[in-house]
């Protein structure tokens, strides 16, 4: 069985890398905010949509349930950041693992409300297909393929 092992990696530039990365988990916020404004906005006696929309951008709500801190946002960006690298080397079972381990402690809550469960799944595939298309572009990445006993 062989090893693999990332030798060495690289990015062309550190400032635009990031800075992607960054604008790119706000646009993902910003689609995830639209997503669940379609919901939240559905239910009886709720704001309008763009009210809904609005207060799921900010992250913050009276109701500990709907607000999210911008938790979201931060594993994002920090997924833009290590993403490409995983890709590159071809790893793309640690992205696996990673989405896994995500989405077993919300599993019994997401058989009941799969809205929350479809954006969770839109909001990976993204962050995914941008950093296959865009992100991994930026960087390279050496494998040393070793055995292993």
């Amino acid at each position: 069985m062989k090893l693999i092992v990332i030798d060495s990696w690289s990015v062309d530039s550190w400032f635009v890398f990031i800075a992607y990365a960054f604008l790119l988990s706000i646009g993902v916020r910003l689609l995830s905010s639209l997503l669940r404004a379609i919901e939240l906005s559905s239910k009886p006696n709720s704001p309008a949509y763009f009210t809904c929309c609005w207060q799921s951008l900010l992250g913050y709500d009276s109701d500990p349930y709907k607000a999210d801190y911008w938790f979201p946002f931060i594993l994002g960006f920090l997924e833009f950041l290590v993403y490409p690298f995983l890709i590159k080397a071809g790893l793309w079972g640690g992205i696996a693992v990673w989405i896994s381990l995500k989405t077993l402690p919300q599993w019994e809550i997401w058989k009941s409300n799969r809205p929350v469960f479809n954006r969770f799944l839109i909001g990976n595939a993204i962050v995914i297909l941008l950093s296959l298309v865009i992100m991994s572009r930026m960087v390279s990445v050496t494998l040393n393929n070793s055995e292993s006993l």
